[in-house]
């Protein structure tokens, strides 16, 4: 701002640092008493220090009089005079005329006044003090302060639209309630106000331009009394009265951060004719449901919103690209989807307290209005910062997104209470049912959004994703490394890892490998000590165990309790590690001291079958997104592969548990209670390629083992430990996904029930209807991330893909309802078997695509 610097007295300094600006038009009879008058009051000879070239007058003149030959004279006498008469093709008003005077003033400060001496310039002085001796940006002379006056306006026309110009500005402009008189034309301000800003002001009201559009933080005012004019006519007209509400208007629409809430307003108050509209076309013309009509309605009008939001309200909001609107748009439709809620807890709360329905109507209204203006400033289409250092970046995100998952977390429950009591006597009368389902609607609601927002977690802010890329420049090499590979029938996939990873870029005496293998899987066992013979990797071996149980944590114990080396890395046995990977994870290690580096897996074969392209999707916004989120609360579960232990720390927890079908999780969770430092890499150049299961049995096994284990891990309670509320919230978070995946797979039928057959209230009908609503949110942003994906990986983006992607998107959801739904299943029937996910290598069908970076 203008202000940030301290500024000195500078009143006497050399050449000049006023300029008084004067803009004239037939003022013949006005210039001398004006020139004159300007002298006595700033030429202070007898002060110390004092230079008379201090000050200029500076005169922009659109006359067709003699007032240019008068003030030509004065320039003869005083060299401190100054003019620019423009010609005829130049002079297109008064605003005009002072853009080019302060383009020309050679002050560091401007004072601008009129010709017709209804301006004192005896008070010139006293601006200048005031916005020395307040470290000010503008000093205002007004009419309207104590002990100002608003004499010289000789009529009451004059006086009553002076005071409604004050009082409109206010309302519609807040920066012009800094000053009492924001319509005055005696100020005086620093230049650095207008220091890169574009000036287009209307009319004659200079001040209104620099209030709203100049880099300003404090004005003050000093009283004065406007003065009757004594010469001439006023220029005051009926035209120059239309100007004014044309400069309003100008400002308040086109200058987008003028007054937010109330142009948020404004394109709320058409949302609602747009809604009123459609849902009479729905119901009366298309005759549809009126319950499915009104939730048509919603979508249209919410959708107007945000379009017209986007160009009025927040116009000056960079939008990227056109992933960057569809993010947008995604978030505001599911923030808008919350505040229709708030909305509703109020008017229906107001009228259980005997409040008249319209007045309760209202307070709704404005409620969720309120809910929805802070939802779009604060995350729709909040500002962010384009000079911020990493470091800075990171911690500052870190604290602030704690702060707001702590808020998000006191303020979900109390509107769950809230609903509950409203849901409670809202239909007491009617079915305990109808209340259970609409707070299960409403917890699916609640999880819904929340999934929204920490997929799109990176890319509200991309400069998070800039703070966790690779290192540019790989450190020495210093940390040793062990690779475990545990494989149970792999025959056909484990050569092309081993080889994988026996190319990893690093020293050779800091690397080995562990391929673990029970020993009734000789098959593998042969396929691996075949690939190691003929690569010739002496720091590869295959390590043989018997015993239970058979899975993946118990052979990743057999190789750790086998390494002597410093850090212990993941990689699954189809996995297809960049060569580099190591010397990445090393770099962050020794820059930032870091316990567990997880890096970014990415399943690939996207195109395989119908449900691939959301699995692979389900990777990218994970490892891309999401994890980063977990990682700034502190509160990480771990990938299953491409992760990196320092070996003491797995020591120090006992490694793996062999009980938990999701151990990569549970060993995160516990080293962050231990407070082991995790740093999160995600770059596209140094992914793990995987592939999707090649059938849609063995995905859903391998969705079932996740959601058991997860609930393993909920049962177990460690998470209970976690100290800070944002942690243990998003804990819950993650644990409890499976259950409420499960309840979707139920509720996703009764809500169209409830839609289609059932009379039912609308509290009920409008909650049933929101969870789809949801799913159609995650259906736009997964198109969303699917763009992204094809793009950053250097893939074919199909036209058709945006229509599969709504095609399958609801079968999907429905495959993984019913995997959460088996796993609950298994955890209640106590079985904890290791369901095997097959692998064919469809991931390296396009492993010439892979993108290979060599480091420096």
């Amino acid at each position: 701002m203008a202000n940030s610097k301290t500024r000195t007295n500078t009143r006497f300094y050399m050449n000049p640092v006023l300029t008084i600006l004067v803009p004239t038009y037939n003022e013949s009879n006005n210039i001398t008493p004006l020139v004159k008058r300007v002298r006595a009051a700033l030429d202070l000879e007898g002060e110390e220090g004092y230079d008379s070239n201090w000050y200029e007058i500076l005169f922009v003149d659109d006359s067709d009089d003699s007032t240019p030959q008068i003030i030509q004279q004065w320039t003869y006498e005083d060299a401190r005079v100054r003019l620019d008469h423009r010609p005829k093709n130049r002079r297109t008003g008064l605003a005009t005329a002072v853009v080019e005077g302060f383009q020309n003033s050679k002050g560091t400060y401007i004072c601008c006044l009129d010709s017709d001496l209804q301006h004192p310039p005896e008070v010139i002085v006293s601006l200048l003090q005031k916005i020395i001796a307040k470290n000010a940006d503008i000093a205002v002379a007004s009419r309207y302060t104590k002990g100002g006056s608003a004499e010289g306006l000789q009529t009451k026309t004059r006086k009553a639209i002076s005071h409604g110009l004050r009082y409109t500005s206010h309302f519609l402009l807040p920066r012009t309630r800094k000053t009492s008189d924001p319509g005055g034309g005696f100020f005086l301000f620093h230049k650095d106000v207008i220091d890169g800003v574009s000036l287009k002001p209307k009319g004659f009201k200079i001040l209104l331009e620099l209030l709203v559009r100049g880099k300003h933080s404090r004005v003050v005012d000093i009283p004065y009394v406007f003065q009757t004019r004594e010469h001439d006519e006023s220029k005051a007209t009926l035209d120059q009265g239309l100007l004014i509400l044309q400069h309003l208007r100008y400002l308040f629409f086109d200058v987008p951060d003028s007054n937010r809430f109330l142009q948020f307003a404004i394109v709320g108050g058409s949302g609602v004719i747009v809604n009123l509209i459609t849902l009479v076309i729905l119901v009366e013309l298309v005759n549809v449901n009126p319950s499915l009509g009104w939730l048509g309605a919603i979508f249209v009008s919410m959708t107007s919103n945000f379009f017209l939001n986007n160009v009025l309200t927040y116009g000056d909001t960079v939008v990227r690209s056109a992933t960057d609107l569809l993010q947008k748009y995604a978030s505001f439709i599911g923030g808008s989807a919350i505040g229709l809620l708030v909305n509703y807890v109020i008017y229906h709360g107001l009228l259980e307290a005997n409040i008249f329905y319209l007045i309760a109507a209202l307070c709704g209204i404005l409620g969720g209005m309120i809910f929805n203006y802070f939802i779009a400033q604060n995350w729709v289409w909040k500002p962010k910062s384009r000079h911020t250092s990493q470091s800075n970046l990171m911690q500052a995100d870190q604290s602030k997104v704690k702060r707001n998952f702590a808020i998000v977390g006191g303020v979900l429950p109390l509107l769950v209470i809230l609903l509950s009591i409203v849901i409670y006597t809202t239909i007491a009368n009617s079915s305990w049912v109808l209340t259970g389902i609409l707070l299960l609607a409403f917890l699916i609601i609640v999880e819904g959004m929340f999934t929204i927002y920490i997929m799109l977690y990176t890319w509200d802010n991309p400069e998070r994703i800039d703070a966790s890329v690779s290192p540019r420049e790989y450190a020495e090499p210093a940390w040793s490394f062990t690779a475990l590979l545990p494989a149970r029938h792999e025959a056909d996939v484990i050569g092309e890892t081993i080889r994988a990873v026996a190319n990893i870029d690093y020293p050779e005496h800091k690397k080995e490998a562990f391929v673990i293998c029970r020993e009734d899987d000789q098959e593998t066992i042969e396929a691996a000590r075949t690939a190691i013979q003929e690569i010739g990797a002496p720091n590869i071996r295959v390590l043989v165990f018997d015993g239970d149980p058979i899975n993946k944590p118990h052979g990743l114990n057999i190789g750790l309790s086998k390494t002597n080396h410093e850090v212990v890395g993941i990689f699954d046995s189809e996995d297809e590690p960049h060569r580099d990977i190591y010397n990445v994870v090393n770099t962050v290690m020794v820059n930032e001291h870091a316990d567990i580096v997880q890096s970014g897996v990415q399943l690939m074969n996207y195109r395989s079958n119908w449900y691939s392209l959301f699995n692979v999707l389900e990777y990218f916004f994970w490892f891309k997104s999401a994890l980063h989120f977990c990682a700034d609360i502190g509160f990480i579960p771990l990938g299953g592969n491409t992760v990196f232990f320092k070996s003491s720390w797995l020591s120090h927890v006992g490694g793996w548990d062999e009980k938990c079908l999701t151990e990569d999780a549970d060993v995160g969770i516990r080293l962050s209670l231990e407070g082991a430092k995790t740093r999160v890499v995600y770059d596209a150049n140094h992914v793990t390629q995987e592939e999707t299961p090649p059938t849609l049995g063995s995905f859903i096994k391998q969705r079932t083992r996740w959601n058991q284990g997860f609930l393993q891990i909920l049962l177990k309670r460690d998470w209970l430990k976690i100290s800070q509320v944002s942690q243990l919230l998003l804990g819950l978070y993650i644990l409890v996904s499976p259950v409420l995946q499960g309840c979707l797979f139920l509720f996703i039928p009764l809500a169209i029930y409830i839609i289609f057959f059932l009379d039912a209230p609308v509290l009920v009908a409008m909650l049933a209807n929101i969870p789809l609503f949801i799913l159609f949110l995650q259906v736009i942003v997964y198109n969303i991330g699917l763009y992204e994906f094809t793009n950053e990986y250097k893939l074919k983006y199909a036209w058709w893909l945006p229509f599969a992607a709504l095609l399958y998107y609801i079968p999907f959801n429905l495959v993984l309802s019913l995997s959460a739904f088996r796993g609950v299943w298994r955890i209640l029937r106590s079985q904890n078997s290791w369901e095997k996910t097959q692998h064919v290598n469809a991931h390296r069908a396009r492993q010439s695509t892979h993108i290979a970076t060599s480091k420096r």
